[in-house]
């Protein structure tokens, strides 16, 4: 089996159920963005991508705006101080059922 690799990748999942992944790959990205505003419409959550490496069976992606790829520079922010964000959060908590 040959596998095609376009330059763009639309993957999009539903939130039924999270672990399946589907996707479908493009040569232009006008079609990738018609493609995943039609998943959209459909009720699935999807990414676009573009691709960056394509060397011996290995491949790397660059996450596009649109879609999931609008929210991962603050999905990113938030894993990398999660941490401080929960104490602060849980200080603030307590702070405010003392005063009451």
């Amino acid at each position: 089996m040959q596998l095609t690799v376009g330059r763009y990748k639309v993957a999009y999942w539903g939130l039924s159920n999270t672990r399946e992944v589907y996707s479908q790959m493009f040569n232009d990205v006008r079609l990738a963005k018609e493609f995943a505003k039609q998943k959209r419409k459909e009720g699935f959550i999807y990414s676009i991508m573009e691709l960056k490496t394509n060397r011996d069976g290995f491949y790397s992606w660059e996450i596009m705006k649109g879609g999931m790829g609008s929210y991962m520079p603050i999905v990113a922010t938030f894993l990398k101080y999660r941490t401080i964000i929960f104490l602060s959060t849980l200080a603030y908590s307590l702070y405010k059922e003392s005063k009451k």
